[in-house]
């Protein structure tokens, strides 16, 4: 991928709620190039690559904050308040994104 779309890529990431630019880096290294990509990925499994990536469990609010973007993608007509990472925690640990 070439250096333009990656910014791009990573423009349209950084749109998402909750997600800025060091979170857009991650899920653009986890192979999620745009938003569209992320439409039913699994959040879970996200979380796990990213902790293999980082050697360790990384902070599960990690997981909250993919968990909210796949949602964002999945959704794209999501209210407002289901754009903020913190109201995914209850469903971590599953694979997919259910609306709240």
């Amino acid at each position: 991928m070439n250096s333009v779309n990656r910014a791009a890529g990573l423009k349209a990431l950084k749109l998402l709620g909750s997600v800025g630019p060091k979170m857009a880096v991650k899920i653009y290294e986890l192979g999620y190039h745009s938003v569209a990509s992320l439409n039913g990925a699994d959040p879970y499994e996200m979380y796990l690559r990213y902790s293999e990536k980082v050697g360790g469990y990384a902070d599960p609010c990690v997981e909250d904050v993919f968990r909210c973007a796949v949602a964002q993608a999945t959704f794209p007509q999501l209210e407002e308040s289901l754009k903020n990472w913190w109201v995914w925690g209850v469903q971590r640990g599953q694979a997919s994104v259910e609306l709240l």
